[in-house]
């Protein structure tokens, strides 16, 4: 189908019984179930008032019954850049976040910032989260193989000729992909009845009710709008599966769920040798 999320797949996902939560909110809970919880932060930068916002989400993973609820997401207004990477580190902190992944289409710099520190627009220090809980992402092609990887290597555009970057690049149609497959995949409830894996807070509709509209905007540029492939000058050769980008919501949950691929409990920690940090990385 040219829009494959319908709003009866996202309408699955609602619960009229929860609402977004405070940092208050999240440390407690936290505090009361530990590891039985993973909370990510995803971040989709904007590119300007007038193309996108950014736009950053945090999403709670409850091992237990393997789903996944949005416990706050919002909008960033126009601002320094600088000051932008600050309030992501001061939300990652306060919602006591265990892994950040982060566009870096248009935040390589804020990404930066985020991991090694810096100072706001106003000279207000910002204390660094570090590598091993900060990682870019880059999302490039359009092929439906799974690229996703994890790379260390130079970047020669780096503001440091020679530093060592660590990102990871996925393929876009890919993760689109996984998403769609995500919206509409079902797990069993403690009572054994099929319930949506992904839990969108309703009780205050307005928090949340803009999402319906985000997720069924994605589309497939390589059908038309009666389902057909879009034609080609050489008719020997098929479409292939691509999308149109998604909203900046939307993107930002995918970089949650891209954090939950990839994150590593063990990537900081203290040697019990030279007692100083190191980081282990998934190949």
């Amino acid at each position: 189908m040219r829009r494959p999320i319908t709003p009866e797949m996202v309408e699955a996902c609602y619960d009229y019984t929860k609402s977004l939560l405070s940092p208050k909110e999240i440390s407690q809970l936290k505090a009361q179930y530990k590891n039985e919880v993973l909370i990510f932060l995803g971040i989709d930068w904007g590119s300007g008032p007038a193309a996108s916002k950014t736009v950053g989400t945090v999403i709670i993973y409850w091992k237990k019954t393997n789903r996944y609820q949005i416990a706050w997401i919002d909008s960033r207004p126009q601002e320094h850049e600088y000051d932008q990477a600050a309030y992501f580190v001061k939300l990652y902190n306060e919602y006591c976040c265990d892994f950040c992944v982060a566009d870096l289409g248009y935040g390589k710099d804020k990404v930066t910032m985020m991991q090694n520190g810096g100072y706001t627009s106003f000279g207000e220090k910002v204390t660094p989260l570090g590598r091993g809980r900060v990682k870019g992402c880059w999302t490039s092609g359009n092929i439906t193989e799974e690229t996703m990887r994890h790379k260390n290597q130079d970047v020669i555009d780096a503001p440091t000729v020679g530093e060592k970057k660590e990102y990871y690049s996925v393929d876009k149609t890919q993760i689109i992909q996984n998403f769609i497959d995500f919206v509409g995949s079902q797990v069993p409830d403690e009572n054994g009845k099929p319930v949506s894996q992904l839990i969108i807070p309703m009780k205050k509709d307005w928090e949340c009710d803009f999402l319906l509209d985000d997720f069924c905007d994605i589309t497939r540029k390589d059908l038309d709008k009666d389902n057909m492939e879009i034609s080609k000058d050489d008719p020997r050769q098929k479409a292939k599966k691509e999308f149109n980008h998604p909203k900046d919501s939307v993107m930002s949950i995918i970089y949650c769920m891209i954090g939950k691929t990839k994150y590593d409990p063990e990537g900081f920690q203290i040697s019990k040798i030279k007692m100083n940090r190191r980081f282990r990385y998934k190949n």
